[in-house]
């Protein structure tokens, strides 16, 4: 995503707030350049993010807590035009890591499953801190998009973290990107494989760990 200094006069009016950031990225997949607004935090500690189209149309609004950490990349892991959200949120004693299937008709973010993240780096692993990473290890046969993952592995996750309930297992996904933190300990991962999304959370939500 680009950070815009300098940004459309059109969006001041869809805005409800003082405005602090505005990212450029196309989340609608039509290779233009759509906008997310963030508002200055609130009396409650909240800010409202407001995600417009390139032709300046309301997509969503959320209103949400501020954060210690509050990644976002976008990447398209399937057949469809538009791409997946991959998001890092939580605190220093905790960060969920999840996909989401972004909703072209309500504008929600669908929650597709939760991960670890592991980098791989000159064939070693190391625990993928949101500000290591600079994406999701894919590969494209015959057209299909392919993710790197694990559903065999001995990560023990600790801290206040997500764990959702409809999920079997946590699965690792694979980042490309250069760890800052290398002495940090990643526990062993086996199977790996290249899957599609919608492979991987049929998975995730219907299979034992071992």
């Amino acid at each position: 995503m680009d950070t815009l200094t300098n940004y459309p006069i059109e969006i001041y009016s869809k805005v409800k707030g003082e405005i602090d950031k505005v990212y450029q990225v196309d989340f609608t997949g039509d290779s233009r350049g759509d906008y997310i607004v963030q508002t200055k935090m609130d009396k409650e500690g909240k800010i409202k993010e407001t995600w417009l189209t390139s032709d300046f149309l309301l997509f969503n609004r959320i209103s949400k807590y501020i954060q210690d950490y509050d990644f976002m990349g976008f990447m398209n892991l399937d057949n469809d035009p538009e791409p997946e959200l991959y998001s890092a949120s939580g605190y220093s004693d905790g960060i969920d890591y999840a996909i989401y299937d972004l909703n072209m008709k309500t504008g929600q973010q669908e929650l597709l499953f939760y991960f670890n993240p592991v980098i791989i780096d000159n064939e070693k692993d190391y625990w993928g801190y949101p500000w290591d990473t600079k994406g999701i290890m894919t590969r494209t046969e015959g057209g299909i998009t392919l993710i790197y993952y694990s559903t065999k592995h001995d990560i023990e996750r600790d801290g206040e973290i997500t764990i959702p309930e409809n999920q079997k297992v946590m699965p690792v996904i694979f980042l490309t990107g250069q760890s800052t933190q290398p002495d940090i300990p990643v526990g062993e991962v086996r199977n790996r494989e290249w899957k599609t999304i919608e492979e991987i959370k049929k998975r995730v939500l219907t299979m034992a760990k071992n």
